[in-house]
């Protein structure tokens, strides 16, 4: 039996649990597109805890914060952006990885190298309102319900910029790429 990706896809849409998001998962073959190194994030990254963190990187390279979420959460977040946005293998593996987590690991496990998608989730899992964010700049941790959301444009791109309470730079999402037709 071949696997057909498109059913695949309608069925991960209707899947109405994280259970049922796991057991579809696991219906993709090891040699199905890239998922050969679905495993790989097992083998490489230290073993996934209940919660996960994440430091994103600003637009000046720098980092001025760690994000943590249910990885359960994370897992349902990266399935589901999985089935609708194109190439994106790395959220597979994310999801893959948070899916085989160990709920008795409490500290919270910090994102594997290599898993550069996660920024397409970030906005899903901070509308969640689940998460906290550690701003390094008041040396505090905040609930993501408590962040400042303000829109950018930076060059072509529009973005999400999120801030702490003191108005801090946390996060700063692409959200929507601008482009125009050239008339030569």
């Amino acid at each position: 039996m071949t696997f057909n990706e498109i059913e695949w896809r309608k069925k991960v849409r209707l899947a109405k649990s994280g259970d049922e998001l796991r057991n579809l998962l696991m219906e993709i073959p090891d040699d199905y597109n890239g998922a050969a190194a679905k495993g790989s994030l097992q083998a490489e990254s230290p073993q996934c805890g209940s919660r996960l963190t994440f430091n994103p990187t600003l637009p000046d390279g720098a980092t001025n914060s760690e994000f943590t979420f249910d990885a359960e959460e994370v897992e349902m977040a990266a399935m589901k952006a999985f089935t609708s946005i194109p190439n994106t293998t790395n959220l597979k593996l994310i999801a893959n990885w948070a899916s085989h987590r160990n709920a008795t690991i409490t500290t919270p496990t910090p994102l594997p190298e290599g898993t550069d998608c996660f920024e397409l989730i970030l906005a899903d899992l901070i509308d969640l309102g689940n998460g906290q964010v550690w701003c390094y700049e008041c040396d505090k941790v905040y609930s993501v319900a408590e962040m400042q959301l303000t829109h950018q444009t930076r060059g072509s791109w529009g973005c999400k910029d999120y801030l702490c309470p003191s108005m801090h730079f946390l996060a700063s999402l692409k959200w929507i790429h601008f482009m125009r037709h050239r008339n030569f």
